[in-house]
């Protein structure tokens, strides 16, 4: 307390700059800090999302060759997976700007392969649909370009 008293103008001045400084310097790396957080947040948000599209993949091609979906299952769960990619996309478009999201055209891709095959066909009035051997290796292809489609994706979000 004692040096306080013997310090002139110029001394206040930079000890008060010295101060402001460290101040900014605080309030600046808080700031910044709490919107690396939020976009971390974020980004995390939509990996996970992804992530749960894949396992919803996963499930539905097990279910699906177990003959545990009928015609019109099969149908609706298109429909709700093709709503949830058209919203995923348009979000990634207007937050991450990412344009590159192939899985929505992929997911058509192999709802045409299911859909247009004659196994799928006959399931038409049966209690579930019965898929050949060749007709799963057919669509495990195509599974496996949505799936890396997704994982670019994922990798897109982490560099955006």
């Amino acid at each position: 307390m004692l040096l306080l008293c013997y310090l002139n103008s110029s001394d206040w001045i930079n000890v008060s700059g010295i101060a402001v400084n460290a101040i900014l310097g605080i309030a600046i790396a808080l700031i910044i800090s709490k919107r690396i957080s939020n976009k971390r947040a974020i980004k995390d948000y939509f990996m996970n999302e992804i992530k749960n599209i894949r396992e919803d993949y996963r499930k539905f091609l097990i279910d699906l060759f177990g003959g545990k979906f009928t015609f019109n299952s099969t149908n609706n769960w298109f429909q709700v997976m093709n709503m949830r990619l058209i919203n995923l996309e348009e979000t990634l478009k207007n937050i991450h700007k990412i344009s590159n999201f192939g899985a929505k055209d992929l997911n058509h891709d192999l709802r045409d392969i299911i859909t247009n095959h004659q196994d799928f066909n006959d399931a038409f009035n049966k209690s579930s649909v019965t898929i050949s051997q060749l007709h799963k290796q057919e669509i495990v292809k195509k599974q496996a370009e949505i799936s890396k489609s997704l994982m670019d994706t994922i990798i897109d979000i982490n560099n955006s």
